[in-house]
């Protein structure tokens, strides 16, 4: 498995900004939803709470999505979570994050993207 993401949001006025390689992918078809976990490459942050040595080059990463159809048929926005560290969610590393599939009804804690396009596929 190959793959590369990148995430960057603004909070606070302080940039939230990861690069990482896919390390591990779990998808649930059915519900358009899928579960990634890789390996920080890049940490461009420049707020202190995202400097920690828990988010370095090379340490696990993890975040989901679910796609929710594409353009105007959509049935709403794409969706994702922020990005999950060791610790988040009960999980040491990205290939336990993606083998437990975690979900909160209601699709709680995801946000909605601002710009992308998320396709989930078996």
């Amino acid at each position: 498995m190959t793959g590369t993401f990148r995430q960057s949001r603004v909070r606070n006025g302080l940039l939230i900004e990861f690069e990482g390689s896919v390390t591990c992918v779990t998808v649930d078809a059915v519900n358009h939803r899928a579960w990634v976990g890789g390996v920080v490459t890049v940490n461009n942050s420049t707020d202190p709470n995202f400097q920690t040595a828990i988010h370095q080059v090379g340490r696990d990463v993890w975040f989901r999505v679910v796609d929710n159809g594409e353009g105007a048929h959509a049935a709403a926005a794409d969706r994702t979570t922020v990005l999950g560290f060791t610790g988040a969610a009960g999980f040491t590393t990205s290939a336990q994050y993606c083998a437990g599939q975690p979900w909160a009804a209601g699709d709680a804690n995801t946000f909605p993207l601002v710009d992308g396009n998320i396709q989930v596929r078996p």
